[in-house]
């Protein structure tokens, strides 16, 4: 058993980082959520109190509690737009503002209306791919994991690509804004970053309220929902636009590196894939239980409440932890061995549930499947090298891989003719 205790976890702890599940299945154990001293919440580990928690938006609110609003406050009076204050957006918003919201935002992000972007989704796999493959090493978090779904968001919100390293250092500085522990000097230079993606965004925006664009998201959220609703504030654009952004390449960037991590590690799973593309579905599900990309969310309790016999006063702040409800050996049978072929995979919480569920959920699920086929075709015998670089990032809430160098048989990587759109 690790030594990491989840009650006196420091969140910056780099073996945490690398392998959270210890910690998490010592709080399973228990059968209890466990209140986390460092970060003044309790953490909520078990597959059924965290489908309890995320299906029940009345008494487990997803705004940000007072402390977080008077913190929030307190920043803006140094730094105007970092994190508005009419900013809603679907992850932070409770009904009926996150009602009105996702309505406006989701009729693009079905699985039938993302399709569409198959083709170039795989015309930039390709093309990536085809940039390091003859190499035979490259680190596939910077080559593929971190370009291809950066590539693809900003595609899908028509962001000119040559915005791209500017918004990921926002998204990136973004995140770490909520990061316990940062110095005050830390925390205003981060906060300044969010504010000039929060301006870059106002100015697309007003862009797309002056000349719409036909298939554009973007342009969608600017319009009224429909004949009987007024169209979202400019800060709830900001702040839809902003989770998708965060949402549609971080999480991505996680998940493709964990796939392949695990395609090195494991060269049956290539094969098997190469045999049977079909399993492709089943292995980008596998990975999301295995390898939650997000490993939870916060909720704040309205009522005084009762969480596996814990009682949880109100007021109270969560850790939602999704990424240990898919370990929970209640749910699933030797929840740390990746299994393919596992009969009820599907009932991993990786996207979240209720009201919700992640709204880029079917463009991940796209693109991930995507990427997994082409490294397991074109990248043959891929493995991990002997002083190959494997980092992760300091992030408590996302399962991010930093570096992960790996190498492959080159010789016989297919040639640019080969690829899948020729």
């Amino acid at each position: 058993m690790s030594d990491i205790q989840l009650a006196t976890l420091d969140p910056h702890d780099p073996a945490h980082l690398a392998d959270p599940y210890l910690a998490w299945q010592q709080a399973q154990d228990g059968g209890r959520p466990v209140y986390v001293r460092a970060l003044r919440a309790w953490a909520v580990t078990s597959h059924d109190q965290v489908l309890a928690v995320v299906r029940d938006p009345a008494t487990y609110s997803s705004a940000p509690s007072g402390a977080s609003e008077r913190d929030l406050a307190s920043l803006r009076s140094t730094v105007p737009h970092a994190c508005p204050e009419d900013f809603h957006a679907l992850a932070n918003s409770d009904p009926p503002t996150h009602t009105r919201i996702r309505k406006a935002s989701q009729k693009m992000l079905t699985p039938k209306s993302v399709s569409v972007y198959e083709p170039y989704v795989r015309s930039v796999c390709a093309g990536l791919i085809e940039g390091f493959a003859a190499d035979g090493r490259a680190d596939i978090v910077r080559r593929l994991a971190v370009p291809l779904p950066l590539t693809v968001i900003c595609h899908v919100l028509g962001i000119d690509p040559g915005s791209q390293q500017r918004l990921k250092q926002w998204s990136d500085d973004t995140v770490r804004l909520h990061m316990p522990g940062l110095s005050a000097d830390e925390r205003v230079g981060l906060a300044r970053s969010s504010a000039e993606l929060h301006d870059f965004l106002a100015r697309l925006i007003a862009a797309r309220r002056r000349d719409p664009r036909p298939g554009d998201l973007v342009s969608t959220l600017v319009q009224p929902v429909d004949g009987s609703e007024a169209a979202l504030t400019g800060d709830e654009v900001i702040g839809v636009l902003t989770q998708l952004l965060i949402g549609g390449h971080e999480t991505l960037t996680a998940l493709i590196s964990s796939m392949a991590l695990l395609l090195a590690r494991d060269p049956g799973l290539a094969g098997r894939l190469r045999t049977d593309p079909a399993l492709g579905p089943a292995m980008v599900e596998e990975t999301l239980r295995y390898y939650s990309p997000v490993k939870g969310m916060t909720r704040t309790t309205t009522r005084d409440v009762e969480l596996g016999g814990q009682p949880i006063p109100a007021g109270a702040r969560l850790l939602v932890l999704f990424g240990a409800a898919n370990r929970d050996p209640v749910r699933f049978s030797c929840p740390g061995r990746f299994d393919l072929d596992r009969t009820n995979t599907g009932e991993h919480v990786a996207f979240g549930r209720g009201i919700h569920a992640c709204i880029g959920a079917p463009l991940a699920r796209l693109e991930a499947r995507v990427a997994l086929e082409q490294i397991a075709s074109r990248l043959p015998g891929l493995r991990l090298p002997a002083g190959g670089r494997l980092t992760y990032l300091p992030s408590f809430m996302v399962y991010s891989i930093g570096a992960l160098e790996l190498e492959w048989d080159s010789a016989t990587s297919p040639d640019s003719t080969t690829g899948p759109d020729q």
